[in-house]
């Protein structure tokens, strides 16, 4: 039989469920030679990321930045970096640390780059060191699940009115401001304000140049798009990662799957954070959202997206050599709190 036709007959295991679903090397971990497995089976990859969402591959000799890059270009050979606000120095010409936030602090689940015209198809994560087991993990919940189990009322409501982020960015002389926020020429990698509007006005961007030298971005979205190219709708907005409530409502679920002092304190924290922000003129806040016509989305329909969320999300161990890769249209990823050392890296396509 033909094995690119059937890549069980290969020596790899590859896994019948679960997600990621989970390609094993089995005692084979050269990289060459995972490179040239998945050059013979293209097709069974692109169809099982369009199926399942993500595929983990486990066990390969992946420890460092240019070796992930390799097993990343045998699945898809042109990688992006046209794509700003890629975080922390580049380690090659592609590949970025995967988050530069505290560790202390959950990144809500999103698909990379949602509010873009045209966000990266895949999105590749490789583990050069790992947390401790049972911290920061990336979970993964499928969006397009995730928007069929909202009910009618609140998906009716979301689509009608669509999905407003506003993004506040600080700029070279812009003096201290209460909450952390992002230089605009470290997120567009350029001090020049043409290029910068040029580039939003390609994605339908909206800029404010404010008077203390920061930038004020503005993204009107639809709150669901189709899949390129299956056409399932995917829950595919950026309430879960900018609603200033996030990681409040992320700490609180953290805290019911894994009861403790520390993850107590940080869900209190947070509710301690988010009542000072409310408090705080909009201009000073990172960044916050609301339904598209400005209105604020009520705690009722921001639970049930947590909810949904939360009921669809994958929770695994990382381990060092990983290479994980999602179909970025529908799978979401995110990242759990952790303490010590985490290496984890990423590249786009």
């Amino acid at each position: 039989m033909d094995q690119s036709a059937n890549p069980r007959t290969a020596a790899y295991r590859i896994g019948d469920d679960g997600t990621p679903r989970v390609v094993d090397a089995a005692g084979h971990p050269e990289v060459a030679r995972l490179r040239a497995w998945l050059g013979e089976r293209d097709v069974w990859v692109q169809d099982a990321l369009r199926r399942d969402g993500a595929l983990l591959f486990r066990g390969f000799d992946v420890g460092d930045a240019a070796t992930f890059e390799s097993v990343a270009t045998a699945i898809a050979p042109v990688l992006r970096d046209d794509l700003p606000g890629m975080p922390g120095r580049p380690l090659t010409e592609f590949v970025h640390p995967s988050s530069e936030v505290a560790p202390h602090f959950p990144l809500s689940q999103h698909l990379e780059r949602g509010h873009v015209a045209t966000p990266p198809a895949r999105i590749f994560f490789g583990c050069l060191e790992a947390p401790p087991r049972g911290s920061g993990e990336t979970p993964l919940a499928d969006f397009r699940k995730v928007f069929a189990d909202l009910s009618p009322n609140t998906r009716d409501r979301f689509e009608a009115r669509g999905v407003r982020t506003v993004r506040n960015l600080r700029g070279p002389s812009t003096g201290r401001r209460p909450w952390s926020q992002e230089r605009w020429d470290c997120v567009f990698r350029t001090s020049d304000r043409q290029a910068i509007e040029a580039r939003c006005a390609r994605d339908a961007i909206q800029t404010e140049w404010r008077t203390d030298d920061g930038l004020r971005l503005t993204f009107d979205r639809p709150a669901s798009r189709a899949h390129p190219e299956t056409g399932e709708r995917v829950w595919h907005n950026q309430v879960a990662p900018d609603h200033i409530g996030a990681a409040t409502l992320d700490n609180r679920r953290i805290f019911g799957l894994r009861p403790g002092l520390r993850s107590l304190l940080l869900w209190q924290s947070m509710r301690l954070r988010l009542a000072l922000i409310r408090r705080t003129p909009p201009d000073l806040v990172p960044s916050f959202c609301t339904y598209g016509d400005g209105q604020e989305i009520p705690e009722t329909d921001l639970r049930e997206v947590w909810d949904a969320i939360w009921r669809h999300l994958a929770i695994w161990d990382w381990r060092r050599g990983d290479v994980l890769v999602l179909d970025n249209h529908a799978m979401s990823h995110g990242r759990f709190p952790y303490r010590g050392r985490r290496r984890v890296v990423t590249c786009l396509a």
